[in-house]
């Protein structure tokens, strides 16, 4: 009952930014002295980067904080980044949980892609590495969980957790606590073909030899408790490791049988 409510609230939330679909009427050059916009979004500070481009601080309609992620006009393999950011809408726009960032509002205008999101002013759990109690992370692997099993529910494979994907909503946020995001590479349960693509340090043997057809929630759950180790400091699974040993390598140890 007390998740059926959040939902409820959730669902609330989304509906004060504005409709929920794809816009392709968004003005990509504010007036000068006007305050950038992205649909009924004013932009502000810069927050972190990533292969498709920015994300950005927004404020929405009634004061909502978002967070809005963009592509950058001109990203090297802009077709392809592009899809991304597109499965990414398609997928996340559908989920309405307490642990799974929301989205708030989306454009798949040709010009920029954009989507806007629940704030984590607690950032993300790459920043708790080694430093977390286990009540911490007990709770925190917990709330992942209960997001994957939404998400399996549904036919989905998450296919990057890692603590970079793992939000972290303060008591200052609208709805508090873990937020799973990133579905940019999520793909159906049941297919027989999928890309290699993720995060190589927290791949599952079966992610790491491209087998699309033994992908499934176990793929996940592998992510999570290597995810889980690597916050606890008790593996290193830096990318200066990973550069370190070299990526055949990796990946050779991964697939061998125990």
């Amino acid at each position: 009952r007390r998740q059926r409510q959040m939902c409820i609230r959730d669902r609330s939330l989304r509906a004060e930014s504005g409709r929920l679909a794809p816009r392709s009427d968004v003005p990509m050059h504010p007036r000068r002295g006007a305050l950038e916009r992205l649909g009924p979004f004013t932009l502000g500070e810069h927050l972190g980067e990533g292969a498709m481009g920015e994300v950005l601080r927004g404020e929405g309609p009634r004061g909502l904080p978002a967070a809005i992620k963009r592509m950058r006009p001109g990203t090297e393999f802009q077709d392809a980044l592009r899809q991304l950011f597109a499965d990414e809408v398609r997928v996340a726009a559908r989920f309405v949980h307490p642990h799974i960032a929301l989205i708030y509002d989306v454009s798949l205008s040709w010009q920029q892609p954009w989507l806007a999101m629940e704030l984590a002013s607690g950032k993300s759990l790459a920043m708790r590495v080694g430093t977390c109690t286990w009540a911490q992370l007990r709770a925190w692997m917990c709330a992942t969980l209960e997001a994957l099993a939404y998400v399996h529910a549904r036919g989905i494979v998450h296919r990057d957790i890692k603590p970079e994907n793992l939000l972290i909503c303060s008591e200052s946020d609208p709805r508090p606590g873990l937020k799973v995001a990133d579905f940019g590479i999520a793909w159906p349960m049941g297919h027989t073909r999928a890309r290699i693509i993720g995060t190589p340090e927290f791949w599952a043997p079966e992610q790491a030899a491209g087998d699309a057809r033994r992908m499934g929630a176990g793929t996940d759950l592998f992510a999570v408790g290597r995810t889980a180790l690597y916050l606890a400091g008790k593996e290193d699974l830096g990318r200066a490791r990973l550069e370190s040993v070299g990526a055949g390598a990796w990946l050779e140890r991964l697939l061998e049988p125990d």
